[in-house]
């Protein structure tokens, strides 16, 4: 399901950076959707009538200055505006001094149309003192220069989200913004097997109700997660020997996902957020989608030196330990 799922996405198919896929598929949502395209441009201050916008002319990858400079997005409305568009995946050292080639092409255009626009594309938001410092740099109009974050890309497609290559053009950027990987399209020397973690009750609660696993976002990526429960109380009270209880298939993984997703609706890990001095809404992790959670047929109980740190392993080393004595570390 996941391999048809990622082959079956037109937008997947486009090669190169993955700024410039992106670059491409918006421009090919906005030449095939007039509604999106009146939004976005709505939201940079030009308001066009229906049959303006079927004139607009959008191109990809346009070269200016004998090819010294590329527009990532070339927009141009006859006579009118001309917008130049560009993206990133994060915010360069020298994007100043990238946005300032742009901003002068524009100073130099401007006496042919009634107005100019220069648009960036950042994957995460940027602060408006950011903006404004980038505004007065490149020095142009506070309504000339415009911010878009990947997730506000996502909020333009509105108008249109029931339409199919719409619904594929969100998965696409959605995936791509979490950094999705699917593991059964993964080559076997790039994860590990088994991912041994190591899960007291408030994390194992999470794991039951929301089928997800968490970890630290330099965790590696595994086929299978194995939960070594730790902090156990049977009914009476008492202490039970942390051991390996579950197993679960991974069906993908995602990046820097922030942890307030995960967390809302959980007063133990919140506690837990507060006690650590983790920020809830800059702190991200690592997320494991799971494809159901399958209990051992025999715990394997925890025994040896073995720390509090996680440890890989494989399928027919885990099923047939008697112990966490009998796994060797880093499998």
């Amino acid at each position: 399901m996941a391999e048809g799922k990622s082959l079956n996405n037109i937008f997947s198919l486009v090669r190169g950076k993955q700024e410039d896929q992106l670059s491409i598929d918006f421009g090919f949502v906005l030449k095939n959707y007039s509604k999106i395209l009146d939004v976005f441009l709505r939201k940079i201050g030009i308001s066009l009538n229906k049959k303006e916008l079927k004139v607009v002319d959008i191109e990809t990858q346009t070269t200016y200055n004998s090819g010294e400079s590329r527009i990532d997005l070339y927009i141009e409305v006859p006579n009118r505006f001309l917008i130049f568009v560009e993206s990133k995946i994060v915010i360069a050292h020298n994007i100043d001094k990238q946005l300032r080639k742009y901003s002068k092409i524009l100073d130099k255009e401007r006496t042919r149309f009634e107005g100019v626009r220069l648009v960036y594309i950042n994957k995460y938001p940027i602060s408006n003192e950011k903006k404004k410092t980038i505004t007065t740099k490149l020095k142009l109009k506070p309504e000339e220069f415009n911010i878009f974050s990947w997730e506000e890309l996502l909020k333009l497609t509105k108008p249109c989200e029931n339409k199919e290559i719409i619904k594929l053009f969100n998965e696409y950027i959605g995936d791509s913004m979490n950094n999705k990987k699917y593991i059964e399209d993964q080559k076997i020397k790039n994860i590990k097997e088994v991912l041994v973690v190591f899960t007291d009750p408030s994390f194992w609660e999470l794991t039951e109700k929301k089928n997800i696993a968490v970890q630290r976002n330099a965790a590696p990526d595994a086929r299978y997660i194995a939960f070594l429960r730790t902090g156990r109380i049977d009914n009476n009270g008492k202490h039970i020997r942390s051991a390996i209880t579950h197993i679960a298939r991974v069906q993908s993984t995602e990046l820097y996902i922030p942890i307030k997703e995960a967390f809302s609706g959980f007063p133990k890990l919140l506690k837990r957020t507060n006690e650590r001095g983790w920020n809830l809404k800059r702190d991200t992790h690592k997320r494991y989608n799971l494809e159901g959670i399958v209990a051992l047929a025999h715990e394997i109980p925890h025994l040896g030196n073995k720390g509090m740190v996680n440890f890989s392993t494989t399928l027919g080393e885990l099923l047939k330990a008697k112990s966490t004595k009998d796994i060797h570390l880093g499998q």
